[in-house]
């Protein structure tokens, strides 16, 4: 009977927290997600490289807007290898969805191929299955 060991405050404490995580106010899992945002602006012949540890219970989603079409890809590093899982020549936004089968560090790149400065906006988030089975509607629902 090691709880008993416990000072009453911390005794109290988890009663408290065990009291909220059943009454369902309180969750002591954390949220598995993770959002990476971002504006900035690439000049003529620059890249920008921004990357996310995504794991198997995940879902990678990336979302981007360009004032111009640029070159972007969705890569992984190995060692010397990279693999490429999407990209596009020439696009002014896109929204991609990567369902890995592992954990990964995953790799978003966007190029300036051009001569002008390009504005672009992005949004990199790594989101648990469960956190989007909560938020699907039943239309959604592959399996029902």
């Amino acid at each position: 009977m090691n709880f008993l060991k416990f000072s009453p405050r911390t005794k109290m404490q988890t009663l408290i927290l065990g009291i909220l995580a059943l009454w369902g106010g309180y969750s002591l899992i954390p949220a598995n997600k993770e959002v990476l945002e971002k504006q900035f602006v690439l000049a003529a012949g620059e890249s920008e490289e921004v990357c996310l540890t995504v794991y198997s219970d995940q879902e990678l989603k990336l979302n981007f807007k360009a004032s111009k079409p640029v070159y972007y890809d969705i890569h992984t590093h190995h060692e010397d290898e990279v693999t490429y899982h999407r990209y596009e020549n020439s696009t002014a936004r896109s929204k991609s969805e990567i369902n890995p089968n592992k954990k990964d560090y995953f790799c978003a790149q966007w190029k300036n191929k051009g001569h002008g400065e390009i504005k672009l906006v992005y949004r990199l988030e790594a989101v648990s299955y469960t956190h989007l089975r909560a938020h699907e509607t039943r239309e959604d629902r592959v399996c029902r």
